[in-house]
């Protein structure tokens, strides 16, 4: 797996992001916890999986902050964009 930092800010709080096993055998990538501030993904995941499955789980801490309401299919549509537009565009990164 690529080295991903151990949290990262989302508006005021900051989520913990931990490899878990466990999230493998739910049959999912990476799974969100807004109680705890905890982002879990799979150890196992592949590097290309990894990037698109931790942006998922970030726009699913802006819904819940922002109350935005977005559904799963729009949240996976989005991670999607937003990585293959940062793959592809390697200069929209500097821009923030």
């Amino acid at each position: 797996m690529v080295d991903i930092p151990s949290s990262v800010k989302v508006g005021p709080f900051i989520y913990k992001i931990l490899e878990d096993g466990a999230v493998e055998q739910r049959g999912i990538y990476a799974e969100v916890y807004h109680r705890t501030f905890e982002i879990k993904i799979d150890p196992t995941i592949a590097d290309q999986k990894l990037s698109v499955s931790l942006w998922h789980e970030l726009l699913h801490c802006l819904d819940d902050i922002q109350g935005m309401e977005l559904d799963e299919k729009n949240v996976s549509r989005l991670a999607n964009g937003i990585v293959m537009l940062l793959r592809d565009n390697p200069w929209l990164r500097e821009l923030a």
